[in-house]
């Protein structure tokens, strides 16, 4: 019975071990990003259900997806990733109703449960920021930026705030 319970426990150890090899939640590059791993989602004031996931780093990217909601017909979908810069920044793209290419966010600061991802060459948004809220188990969604262009431009910005969905 004993040498049962060893081998059964150590094909356990052995199982357990194979499922996080390639995992990269250790890898420093996704210290700053990992907490937003996870489902989240919201309505707003006008009834439209917000929906964002983020799949744990592994293999070198984060990936993500939203989907926007309204009634039972989706208005709009992103495909996202979250992956390390040759200089060892992370970069956010996003592509929006799956277009390609994707346009690349960098992060330009990070910390306190707080992300924030800019590309001032892009047309509308510009920042991508995302910030986490402990008490409240949500996450605050925001773009940001200058929509049709500098010199005629309007300062233009959108919030969701999302809470953490159970799996």
């Amino acid at each position: 019975m004993i040498s049962r319970l060893a081998s059964l426990l150590a094909v356990a150890l052995i199982v357990g071990g194979c499922a996080t090899t390639g995992s990269t939640i250790g890898d420093p590059a996704f210290q700053e990003v990992a907490w937003l791993t996870g489902r989240w989602e919201g309505f707003a004031s006008d009834g439209v259900l917000t929906e964002e996931q983020w799949m744990k780093p592994r293999a070198g990217s984060m990936l993500g997806m939203n989907r926007t909601m309204a009634g039972d017909r989706t208005v709009f979908f992103e495909y996202l990733r979250i992956e390390p810069t040759d200089d060892g920044g992370l970069v956010y793209l996003a592509a929006p109703k799956g277009r390609a290419p994707a346009t690349p966010f960098t992060l330009v600061a990070s910390g306190g449960g707080r992300l924030v991802f800019e590309n001032l060459d892009h047309d509308y948004p510009q920042r991508i920021i995302y910030e986490y809220d402990r008490r409240r188990r949500g996450l605050a969604m925001r773009i940001e930026g200058v929509e049709n262009g500098v010199e005629n431009g309007v300062e233009k910005s959108a919030d969701w705030q999302l809470r953490a969905v159970a799996r």
